[in-house]
């Protein structure tokens, strides 16, 4: 369970808030790698929001993080949620990117998905080049975002570790002279009670002007892969919503799914 391995953990820390012997509320924060560092957890019991627990629990992560790490810390949170949004300018976090979910089907007919391949770890400097060129890779601050809400810094190391997870796809679209017209890293799979199987897209890029194409594509790739369902976190940016959108990707109908990510330096310089 994710409870017992946040007390297991023994590079960053978890914190609780009591109230009448009863723990109210929680935090954790995480080591994800030298030099990245994430909060999570924060959860305040409803009988008791708006008395300052949460702020206190925050604000303490802070203040150890700046003690034992060093780099980035970044969270996330949703985007009607205005009290973390409060925490965030009180510690010094800058709001970094907006995401929104968008949702679609996987469809066994849809031309495309012989056009993606498994990248092995030989393959893995070609994604880095193309990632090198990215703008998207740029404007998303080095980094994917899934079905929690996590982001994670696309490094050369998790570039293996996705390509020997068989993760990590290239995307090669017609009459394009580039080694890859595109780059899909995946999530893990959501298996719901219903039978459904739901693929999470964690990243999905192309070259200029053929998102709208790779995103119809890579519902051709879910079904291949015996998905019923994709979801992916979109970063906010007109021109990616218009393209996700000709791909026949949706928002839900419920307005779910709208994350903010914050961020901040640790170092001293920061």
């Amino acid at each position: 369970m994710m409870f017992d391995r946040w007390l297991a953990d023994a590079e960053g820390a978890f914190y609780i808030a009591e109230f009448e012997d009863r723990v109210v509320g929680t935090a954790k924060l995480s080591r994800l790698s030298d030099g990245e560092w994430w909060l999570e957890g924060l959860r305040v019991h409803p009988d008791l929001q708006g008395q300052g627990i949460g702020r206190r629990l925050h604000h303490a992560a802070i203040e150890q993080a700046l003690q034992i790490g060093s780099g980035v810390l970044r969270f996330s949170t949703d985007e009607d949620y205005p009290p973390t949004h409060h925490y965030a300018a009180e510690t010094g976090f800058v709001r970094l990117r907006n995401y929104l979910l968008y949702e679609t089907r996987a469809y066994s007919n849809q031309f495309g998905a012989d056009t993606f391949h498994a990248l092995t770890a030989a393959e893995v400097p070609s994604a880095r080049n193309f990632l090198t060129h990215s703008a998207l890779y740029e404007y998303v601050h080095h980094s994917t975002l899934g079905r929690q809400w996590k982001a994670y810094q696309i490094t050369d190391e998790r570039l293996l570790h996705w390509a020997a997870d068989q993760l990590l796809y290239g995307w090669h679209a017609t009459n394009s002279a580039h080694a890859l017209s595109g780059l899909a890293i995946l999530g893990g799979a959501a298996l719901y009670p219903s039978g459904r199987t739901e693929m999470d897209v964690i990243y999905l890029d192309a070259e200029q002007g053929r998102l709208a194409q790779i995103a119809r594509s890579i519902r051709g790739l879910a079904a291949r892969l015996g998905y019923d369902r994709l979801r992916h976190m979109l970063p906010v940016a007109p021109d990616r919503l218009v393209a996700l959108e000709q791909g026949g990707w949706r928002r839900p109908k419920d307005n779910r799914g709208r994350a903010v990510l914050f961020g901040r330096s640790l170092d001293a310089s920061g």
